[in-house]
């Protein structure tokens, strides 16, 4: 929802997994809290969400991925109609991307039938493994036609 933990890690093992598949695409990652936008939260004027979080981060390292200049953004930066397709972590973002505008039949939630991905904030580096493995799982069926 920050743009700090999940959504960078899906971002990163998407573009792996469509690279190794040869497809060409362009992969975002954005989050929805109100907080990404200037002037909101805490301390208006200052944003504390300035990069993925450390254990996001680490994790990327160890599968050979790089999250270290990720900066999060807010879903209001994005066109979502250009998108063929938007992979989301759970039914709270995907019910949020659609009241911005994004298309309905082109939501997907990452392992849906499991109400999404598990939030690892607040966990430790096993926390942060273990949802990885989650997208790791799961992408291959949300990629599925592209």
């Amino acid at each position: 929802m920050g743009n700090m933990a999940r959504s960078p890690l899906m971002m990163v093992f998407t573009q792996q997994a469509l690279a190794e598949r040869g497809i060409d695409a362009i992969v975002e990652s954005c989050g929805i809290l109100d907080e990404l936008l200037p002037g909101h939260g805490l301390f208006p004027g200052v944003n504390l969400f300035t990069n993925a979080n450390r254990h996001s981060i680490a994790i990327a390292r160890e599968s050979g991925l790089d999250l270290d200049s990720h900066t999060p953004r807010h879903v209001s930066k994005f066109d979502l109609s250009s998108y063929d397709r938007i992979i989301v972590v759970d039914h709270h973002v995907r019910r949020a991307l659609i009241n911005e505008g994004a298309p309905i039949n082109r939501i997907v939630i990452l392992n849906g039938e499991n109400d999404g991905i598990p939030d690892p904030i607040g966990g430790g580096h096993e926390a942060y493994g273990a949802c990885a493995s989650i997208i790791k799982q799961a992408l291959p069926k949300a990629l599925e036609g592209l």
